[in-house]
């Protein structure tokens, strides 16, 4: 046998060598090795949030040259911990000195549609779980820039406990001076006392389209406390789109989905003053919730047809409105989850694929538990059940983010349905389905990827050292050595 034949031999006897030590007595299911996933993180009872505050809606246009300038209107939501109350409200006046311009206080009255100026009123105060959330309806005066221009004046909520929380309001301001090709029409947002008395009126002055409150649900609000309206762009004829006798509206909820459908309503083209309309009807909503009357400046040419794409504000888009009214429906007293097949607190499983039927491999449900204004709510219990399979837990409690979750696994192959309620209601959609699939056997490798490179590599050792060999040899035999 050569030195080669040797070297051959010596490698391949080390790779079975290898293979026998490695080589597992029985094959291993490699889909059957997966570790299951950590267990959930739960809250204890009791968790409060940290406190906040959320803008509900504002006055997001306003005008310095026309009658809807100097005003302000904004509704918010403060939550904080159930012995704090609310210090003092202010805001930013004066906007041509953002963002920079000081803080004017509002002052606290039981009804801020008896009052005009700057006040606030709490429009309800909720109590939950180590949480409480105070509604505040403000308004006051302001003054806007006199060009067409983005704003962001702030409103300051300063609590007994010493907190201080900051909510923005960006504003679009729509001048009607300045260049003419620039103009645009500008919702109409009356001020003081001018609508008082007017036909169609049913307020005491001319606030009362914000703040509204109504805690009984089979109650209506008059449409005469909701004002739309629109002064006309003051530009040309021979400008076009000089004219605004129309205004879109429409009903949406905190979130800005839509709850009527848009409509309109038209009045004489005017540019200075008010013309009386009132929204004809009565209002009325079927959850507990917020609510903004949102409004769109129509624009159409006196003579021929123009386009009036930039002009007009666009029905299509939320960004282009103007809130021009708010009310707090039904707003119960207790903070409570927004349950049942159509409420906003959700249940979903993590995967709409399979998981291997190994008892190990895991699904992992969740629960979002959510107020009705879309909120989450901390430190909830949620309860889950399953007919089949394995749960971790049979309930969670809600973290800071109002979620709470549980893993799932089973040793069985099919469907498992997994319900989740909250004190006894179900969460939406009221069950999922989780997956769960055969085990495939895959071929066992017969050794590891690791050490069969090595063993490669000293197989080759072993044929560079044949070679290397027999080249000495030859060289050998050339020079008599």
């Amino acid at each position: 046998m050569n030195f080669r034949t040797n070297a051959i031999v010596a490698a391949g006897t080390i790779l079975l060598s290898c293979v026998a030590v490695l080589a597992p007595t029985a094959s291993a299911s490699a889909l059957g090795t997966s570790k299951p996933l950590s267990a959930p993180v739960t809250i204890k009872s009791g968790t409060t949030v940290q406190p906040s505050l959320k803008m509900l809606g504002w006055l997001n246009t306003t005008s310095e040259t026309a009658v809807s300038d100097s005003e302000f209107r904004a509704d918010l939501a403060v939550t904080m911990r159930p012995g704090d109350a609310i210090k003092d409200v202010s805001y930013q006046y004066d906007l041509t000195k953002l963002p920079e311009a000081p803080f004017i206080t509002a002052s606290r009255v039981s009804d801020s549609q008896d009052s005009i100026d700057q006040v606030y009123s709490v429009a309800k105060t909720q109590t939950g779980r180590g949480t409480k959330i105070v509604y505040i309806a403000a308004r006051g005066d302001s003054w806007a820039t006199s060009k067409t221009e983005k704003v962001a004046p702030k409103i300051r909520v300063t609590l007994e406990s010493g907190t201080v929380l900051y909510g923005e309001m960006p504003m679009q301001v729509v001048s009607t001076s300045g260049d003419e090709e620039s103009r645009r029409p500008v919702i109409n947002v009356p001020w003081d006392n001018v609508l008082s008395g007017q036909p169609g009126s049913v307020g005491k002055n001319s606030q009362y389209a914000w703040g509204n409150v109504v805690d009984d649900a089979t109650t209506t609000l008059p449409g005469g406390r909701f004002y739309v309206d629109a002064l006309s762009s003051r530009r040309s004829a021979a400008a076009g789109c000089d004219v605004t006798d129309q205004v879109t509206y429409q009903w949406v909820d905190s979130q800005n989905n839509p709850v009527t459908s848009q409509k309109q309503i038209g009045f004489k083209s005017h540019e200075s003053g008010w013309i009386n309309s009132f929204l004809p009807g009565s209002v009325k909503f079927e959850k507990p919730g917020y609510y903004k009357l949102l409004a769109w400046a129509n624009a159409r040419s006196s003579a021929g047809s123009a386009d009036c794409t930039g002009v007009a504000m666009d029905p299509t888009k939320m960004s282009d409105a103007a809130q021009i009214g708010s009310v707090f429906w039904d707003l119960p007293d207790a903070i409570g989850p927004d349950t049942g097949a159509t409420g906003k607190s959700t249940l979903a499983v993590d995967s709409k694929t399979s998981v291997p039927a190994d008892g190990a491999t895991a699904h992992r449900v969740t629960a979002t538990v959510r107020d009705s204004s879309g909120d989450p709510l901390p430190g909830v219990t949620v309860k889950f059940s399953a007919p089949s399979g394995k749960l971790s837990a049979d309930q969670a409690t809600t973290n800071a983010s109002g979620v709470a979750s549980v893993e799932l696994t089973s040793d069985k192959v099919g469907t498992v349905t997994v319900t989740g309620t909250v004190d006894g209601a179900p969460l939406n959609p009221t069950s999922v389905q989780a997956e769960f699939a055969e085990i495939h056997d895959l071929p066992t490798p017969l050794v590891d990827p690791r050490v069969a490179v090595a063993v490669l590599i000293v197989a080759a050792s072993g044929l560079w050292l044949a070679v290397l060999g027999r080249r000495r040899k030859q060289l050998a035999k050339r020079t008599g050595n």
